[in-house]
């Protein structure tokens, strides 16, 4: 998390009570505690950023059930049926129909797609869906953010979509 989003929560939450030298000196207090890692800076960040013990041990998890699941199952489809799928949808443009066909192909359990805002992901996981379900699969979307699963996914007729930290882990325990 960018240290700036840090300080400004910290001043949120303080609800006018607290001072931005009180907010950084808790910050501080954090970081020597070890509450707060370091997180190497990408080129063009301004700002430091930091994560938890706590997130990196989330994550190694995540990495974990995702590799244990990779060529674990059946396909959804064969390749050439996924191909079809995907080209049914001339609306779809070559990078979306290949992710459809990457998916609905894919022998692994846990699968995700990622993309700049405005790509095409709903839409993609959309076909993805309606070929996974009219096959009995049961589909359910993750997204970063809560607020990211409510707008994007679940206003756009997902009948299941929930915050990727508090669900992925549940949902890849379902398999064990």
């Amino acid at each position: 998390m960018d240290e700036r989003a840090l300080i400004r929560d910290g001043l949120r939450r303080g609800m006018g009570e607290v001072t931005q030298a009180q907010v950084r000196a808790n910050l501080n207090v954090g970081l020597a505690s070890g509450e707060f890692q370091l997180v190497e800076r990408h080129q063009g960040s301004p700002a430091r950023q930091f994560t938890t013990a706590k997130t990196i041990e989330a994550e190694h998890e995540i990495i974990r059930r995702v590799s244990e699941g990779q060529n674990r199952t059946e396909p959804d489809l064969p390749r050439p049926q996924a191909i079809v799928v995907a080209d049914q949808h001339v609306n779809l443009n070559r990078a979306q129909r290949t992710v459809v066909e990457d998916v609905l192909s894919s022998p692994d359990r846990i699968r995700g797609i990622q993309g700049f805002a405005g790509s095409g992901k709903t839409t993609t996981l959309t076909i993805i869906r309606g070929a996974a379900e009219s096959r009995n699969y049961q589909v359910e979307g993750f997204a970063p953010t809560s607020r990211a699963a409510w707008f994007r996914l679940n206003r756009k007729t997902w009948k299941r979509a929930s915050d990727i930290w508090a669900d992925l882990l549940a949902f890849a325990s379902s398999y064990r």
